[in-house]
């Protein structure tokens, strides 16, 4: 058996193990970037979802303030519209709530694919369930 090591043989097998070594190094660097910026993207669109749910949030919250009195009399003809207006402020709590957990979900997850499986998948409601808003028709037997 005659294996001679020589000075050129390790040099090559060394320049070529960093090579293989730094291309990988690179795809991995290139996948990581991509990832993050797709999830970036994802949030902050649905950040900004948010922040105009918040505004109309508020506007609401006005709104039902304005119906709040002392009066009996107007207390009692702001009732319904009261009624509606608490309705719309559940449900966009419950638009913001779920926009939420989506994006704490996108961020959770750790690769392309777990990525494109949550944005896929995750059960989306852009507004309140339908259920919710037959309930009180159900209740009153119309």
């Amino acid at each position: 058996m005659n294996c001679r090591l020589s000075l050129g043989s390790v040099l090559t097998g060394g320049a070529v193990g960093m090579l293989l070594t730094s291309g990988i190094n690179l795809f991995h660097q290139a996948s990581k970037r991509k990832l993050s910026n797709a999830k970036l993207d994802i949030t902050d669109s649905l950040n900004q979802d948010i922040g105009y749910l918040n505004c109309k949030l508020d506007e609401l919250k006005d709104k039902r303030a304005r119906f709040n009195t002392r009066n009996i009399f107007k207390k009692f003809s702001f009732r319904d519209q009261l009624k509606n207006v608490d309705s719309e402020i559940k449900d966009i709590e419950f638009q913001i709530r779920e926009k939420e957990r989506r994006i704490s979900e996108i961020r959770s997850s750790n690769s392309m694919k777990m990525l494109r499986y949550v944005e896929n998948n995750v059960k989306y409601f852009p507004g309140a369930p339908a259920s919710r808003r037959l309930l009180p028709s159900i209740t009153k037997g119309y």
